[in-house]
C-alpha cells in the first residue's frame, strides 16, 4: 500500500497495513467459525430428521440398545468364566513375576 501522507514513515505504513490485515483476517476467522457451527447444527438436525423419515427412529434405537445390552451381558459372562478358569494359573504367574521383580530389585541394590 503506498504511503498516503508524505509525513508517514515506511515503518508506520507497514504497521498500519498490518493492523488492517489483522482486522480483516480476524473478522474472516470469526465468520468461518460461525459458519461451521451453523453447518454442523444443520447437518445434525437434518440427519436426525432423515433417520426418522427412513424409520430409524426410536424403534431402531431401542433394538440397538437391546442388542448392545445382550452383547455386553454375553461378554461379561464369558469374561467371568474365563477368570474363574484361569484364576489359579494367573495367581501363580503373578507370584513368579513378583519373585522375579524382587530378585531384580535385590540385584540392583
Amino acid at each position: 500500500m503506498p504511503c498516503t501522507s508524505s509525513l508517514q514513515t515506511p515503518a508506520a505504513a507497514i504497521q498500519e497495513q498490518l493492523k488492517i490485515d489483522f482486522t480483516t483476517y480476524t473478522t474472516a476467522t470469526i465468520a468461518i467459525m460461525i459458519g461451521v457451527a451453523v453447518l454442523n447444527a444443520t447437518a445434525f438436525i437434518r440427519g436426525n430428521c432423515l433417520a426418522r423419515a427412513l424409520g430409524w427412529g426410536d424403534k431402531a434405537a431401542l433394538e440397538e440398545k437391546k442388542r448392545h445390552n445382550k452383547a455386553l451381558e454375553d461378554y461379561q459372562a464369558a469374561y467371568a468364566k474365563y477368570t474363574r478358569a484361569n484364576k489359579g494359573a494367573g495367581q501363580a504367574e503373578l507370584h513368579q513375576h513378583g519373585l522375579r521383580l524382587q530378585t531384580l530389585q535385590l540385584g540392583a541394590s
